[in-house]
């Protein structure tokens, strides 16, 4: 019984693409999403719950405040309707989900446009697929 990602995976690695279906298709089967990366791009605001697959991953460190010296991640992540550029983790969040937020992984990010950087997306949580 091959799921969906392994599916994408295998595609992807003797085809150079995934034609029948994308690793994502996975993440609806067990929790559905509700907004996708064209919707957030497109002004959509409140709590968001977006599938995606990490593109990039960059480390940051906090400049001041209460978490000053912390570590932060800076995502950029992908779903079949386009990228978000800026997907921002703090340390609060950080803490315990590090290990699955690696690039190529997919999974489900809950969070909010940053009210001060409009194009960012505020990561709050992280459901691994």
């Amino acid at each position: 019984n091959d799921d969906a990602y392994y599916i994408a995976t295998h595609e992807h690695e003797l085809l150079g693409v995934p034609v029948t279906c994308s690793k994502l298709d996975t993440c609806k089967i067990h929790i559905e999403p509700d907004t996708t990366c064209k919707e957030f791009l497109e002004g959509k605001s409140g709590n968001m719950l977006i599938c995606v697959e990490i593109l990039t991953v960059r480390e940051g460190i906090i400049k001041n405040g209460k978490s000053k010296g912390q570590k932060m991640l800076y995502l950029s992540v992908e779903d079949e309707t386009g990228s978000i550029d800026t997907a921002v983790v703090f340390p609060n969040v950080l803490q315990g989900n590090e290990p699955v937020l690696i690039e190529g992984g997919t999974v489900i990010l809950g969070g909010t446009r940053d009210k001060k950087y409009t194009e960012s997306f505020t990561v709050n949580k992280v459901i691994q697929i």
